[in-house]
């Protein structure tokens, strides 16, 4: 049996196991009163108290935004390195320039 998550509306881990009909599992949160469907058995109940798509849907979109962010981050890294010797070239320019004009 997988570990019991908290309630999905209150976060409240105060659930009870109920039975209806002597046949179907079912769980419910005693704070906030809320309840899942009906399971077989206890497993299928719990399976059902457990899941959580729109989580597994956010874990994914989450885990790939920050696989985009580290990319952009050595993207734009590299682009400062390779700005930052363009700049000291233009620079370097300007002050030959300025020596060869006579200016301060």
């Amino acid at each position: 049996m997988s570990k019991m998550k908290p309630c999905p509306f209150c976060g409240s881990k105060n659930y009870r196991q109920m039975i209806h009909d002597e046949a179907y599992a079912y769980f419910r949160c005693m704070d906030c009163n809320s309840t899942s469907p009906l399971g077989g058995d206890l497993d299928a109940a719990l399976d059902i108290w457990n899941r959580r798509p729109i989580e597994n849907k956010l874990d994914a979109e989450n885990k790939r935004l920050k696989t985009r962010i580290e990319k952009l981050h050595k993207i734009a890294e590299e682009n400062t390195i390779g700005y930052e010797a363009i700049i000291e070239s233009l620079r370097s320019e300007n002050e030959k320039l300025k020596e060869k004009k006579g200016i301060k």
